[in-house]
């Protein structure tokens, strides 16, 4: 009987350890629907009308909520629009990617911010058990500049007992442009930033994309702010279910003039992946140039593409349940061939909009740093287009402009002819 127990015990360890496997924070899932924004009201209220930069600590959920893995029965509120498990919680104006940030947020909307005089700070728990909603309210909050004094909005992080989700709702957001102020974090911070699961747009709150990067981040300015109504869930991932489809293609879905070198990329939608099967074809369904080929990388270099061709392909992510259903097949049409045969060729970089290169240029960019050759509108030759190429003076520069290959033959002389300026001398 002592050995059936023992047997018993190991077998619920083991599936506790298995079941806290699933649930890294990077594989939570995500989706982003238009709902109501109901305020709370006769909760706790946290400071005063002038919270700046103030943390409130330990503050009881009234029931047990579980995030990666770890089960918590209080939360710390950070007034700069985050809160973290547990009892501690310091200031940060970057939480999901600060290098000594607390570990263990949510940020619906982390940046520096703080309370209007009419504001205030408001945690409530509401409902009845298994369905009880912990929410913490920031109500009539701006940014903290001086140009954003005019900024007036509300929001709330909600810690929902079904299923331990994550749900952000935003209110009303009137805001001002201030670049200096437009980068907001929105997303999870796991046991460190390198494990995080995060959005980032920057021109609508309504169609967010996976952030790549811990820094990633949805500007926030007078024309691109959350409706009223957004809400993002985050749910955990699940043991014994297969993974969410990918996202963010690249090339995106319907992409023109996409390079005959193109590699493809994209991210994880969520779940435990254990790998990705690539399906790529001019057919659709594609599979007559790549059928399932199976890695865990999430980009893929295939053969040179054909110019002038639509391509379709479809990434299907797999774990030891299955594979995700409803994959999307995105498209792309490659350009037509580049190649120049008839002179003079002028190119004066006008008919494109900075930073983007014309079609048949590209850049290289040998030494890995954070500048490339763009188009730019201003010291131009002919207005309003140049190239230009920035540089890194701890880095050696080794950035490279090439054009769209050339076509001569024996029978011509040719003569290359272009401006160029370094730094404010022109040559």
């Amino acid at each position: 009987m002592r050995a059936q127990l023992n047997k018993l015990l190991l077998l619920l360890i083991f599936s506790a350890l298995a079941l806290g496997a699933w649930a890294i924070v990077s594989e939570y899932s995500f989706t982003s629907t238009l709902g109501t924004y109901t305020e709370i009201s006769g909760g706790t209220i946290h400071g005063t009308n002038a919270n700046d930069n103030d943390n409130f600590l330990a503050i009881p959920l009234g029931f047990t909520f579980t995030y990666n893995a770890v089960d918590y029965t209080e939360v710390s509120i950070q007034t700069n629009g985050f809160l973290a498990m547990g009892p501690v919680v310091t200031t940060s104006n970057i939480a999901i990617s600060g290098a000594t940030a607390t570990n263990n947020i949510v940020a619906a909307l982390n940046r520096d911010i703080k309370s209007r005089d009419t504001g205030e700070l408001m945690s409530m728990t509401s409902g009845t058990a298994p369905n009880r909603v912990f929410t913490v309210q920031w109500k009539h909050y701006r940014r903290v500049p001086t140009t954003t004094a005019n900024d007036d909005f509300s929001f709330q992080i909600q810690l929902l007992e079904s299923g331990n989700k994550v749900q952000y709702v935003y209110g009303a957001f009137s805001t001002v442009t201030a670049a200096t102020a437009a980068a907001i974090q929105v997303g999870l911070r796991g046991d460190s930033n390198a494990d995080f699961c995060n959005r980032t747009t920057t021109t609508d709150w309504s169609a967010t994309t996976s952030g790549t990067a811990n820094n990633n981040s949805c500007t926030l300015n007078a024309t691109v702010f959350p409706a009223n109504g957004l809400t993002f869930t985050f749910s955990p991932a699940t043991a014994g279910e297969p993974p969410l489809p990918a996202q963010n293609p690249n090339p995106a879905l319907n992409a023109v003039n996409v390079s005959n070198t193109a590699n493809l990329s994209w991210a994880a939608g969520g779940g435990t992946t254990t790998g990705y099967k690539v399906f790529l074809g001019t057919d659709n369904p594609p599979t007559n140039l790549v059928n399932g080929t199976t890695q865990t990388a999430t980009n893929y270099d295939p053969a040179d593409f054909v110019y002038s061709t639509v391509y379709y392909w479809q990434i299907v992510p797999f774990n030891t349940d299955g594979d995700a259903v409803n994959c999307p097949i995105w498209s792309f049409t490659t350009l037509d061939n580049p190649l120049v045969t008839t002179y003079p060729y002028v190119q004066n970089f006008d008919d494109v909009t900075a930073p983007t290169l014309p079609v048949g240029w590209s850049a290289i960019n040998a030494n890995a740093d954070t500048y490339t050759w763009e188009s730019y509108a201003g010291n131009a030759d002919t207005a309003p287009n140049s190239m230009r190429v920035r540089y890194n003076t701890a880095m050696a520069m080794n950035d490279w402009l090439v054009t769209p290959p050339l076509q001569f033959t024996m029978d011509f002389m040719y003569k290359v002819k272009f401006y160029y300026r370094s730094n404010s001398a022109t040559y």
